[in-house]
């Protein structure tokens, strides 16, 4: 594979040499349509939003039982007056004995151990994990450079499964290096809700973007028909909302031990690499994504918050909550 340093860490867009599907079909188009990976981005950021709004609105909830009402449930359960717990935890009782006991004994005790940003980040790099191991079965290959590559002959969807897509082990370590790394501090900063509704998006909007670069500006038409995956696009948006921040973070050069240069500086200097890229029709690596994706994470450190702020009025516009109840 091509590999290339990017500031504190490796990217690797993997673009595989692509069939011209719309000469294949004898269409003749001369371009993909964009309504419906456009229309996929549009209504998957909708809903991702209500989704983290719910999520942060019934946590929050929770949150705010009162004591009596704490005491109240703990008092009842010791009096035998609600159901008792099975000591299964909340898996369904159709777990089989063996994987309850691996769970509580083993995945229990060490999720509890885990802070809040762990909690956030190790489920997507798990998800990443699992994407790559079956990238690794020779039997699913069809299914996954269907269902796990951005394309323009792929379904819309794949603009968000594709961000956990990775086939090589290196692109999944240093992406996943990546994550960890900046990935705290955003979550410290947005909470875990808005955390989620930034890095999936960020994904989708990555990806979209890309594909609507490629399909308009002359200088990315080479991208057009290489079907691309990776999380690139959402680790370069954590990057530019990191860059955006008002305290100074450092970003490593990656096999230089103790070389670094702040982010603020560092940053613009790697959006130019990727126009670069545009400029000199490099396909190495997917710069359409990279440059979509540090921009949406700069754009939302200085205007998501505040759209993120609407969410209880969003949630009374839908009918979820009443104004009344608002937290």
């Amino acid at each position: 594979g091509n590999w290339a340093k990017t500031g504190g860490f490796r990217s690797q867009d993997n673009f595989y040499r692509f069939t011209d599907y719309s000469k294949e079909n004898g269409s003749g188009d001369s371009g993909p349509s964009i309504m419906r990976p456009f229309l996929f981005t549009l209504v998957s950021s909708v809903g991702i939003y209500t989704g983290a709004a719910i999520y942060d609105y019934e946590e929050r909830r929770k949150q705010q039982l009162s004591i009596a009402e704490r005491l109240t449930s703990s008092l009842n359960r010791l009096a035998g007056w609600t159901k008792p717990s099975s000591g299964h935890g909340d898996l369904p009782t159709w777990v089989p004995e063996f994987f309850r006991d691996v769970y509580l004994e083993t995945v229990l005790p060490y999720w509890d151990r885990l802070n809040r940003s762990e909690k956030a980040i190790y489920p997507i790099i798990a998800a990443n994990i699992a994407v790559f191991l079956a990238w690794q079965l020779s039997p699913l290959h069809s299914i996954m450079s269907r269902y796990f590559l951005t394309s323009p002959s792929n379904p819309s969807f794949t603009l968000l499964t594709s961000t956990f897509s990775h086939k090589d082990l290196f692109h999944l370590g240093f992406n996943m290096y990546a994550l960890f790394s900046f990935g705290p501090l955003v979550h410290a900063t947005l909470g875990t809700a808005q955390f989620a509704l930034f890095y999936l998006t960020a994904g989708i909007s990555s990806s979209f973007l890309s594909l609507l670069i490629s399909s308009y500006i002359p200088l990315a038409s080479h991208l057009l028909l290489r079907p691309s995956l990776g999380a690139s696009g959402a680790l370069y948006a954590l990057l530019g909302f990191t860059s955006q921040c008002p305290f100074p973070v450092e970003i490593g050069a990656i096999f230089v031990p103790g070389v670094s240069f702040p982010l603020a500086t560092a940053f613009p200097f790697l959006m130019g690499l990727e126009v670069a890229g545009l400029l000199f029709k490099s396909s190495m690596f997917n710069h359409a994504a990279h440059l979509a994706g540090g921009l949406f994470g700069a754009a939302y450190f200085h205007y998501g918050p505040e759209i993120w702020k609407q969410r209880m009025k969003f949630l009374e516009a839908i009918g979820y909550i009443e104004s009344n109840k608002r937290l």
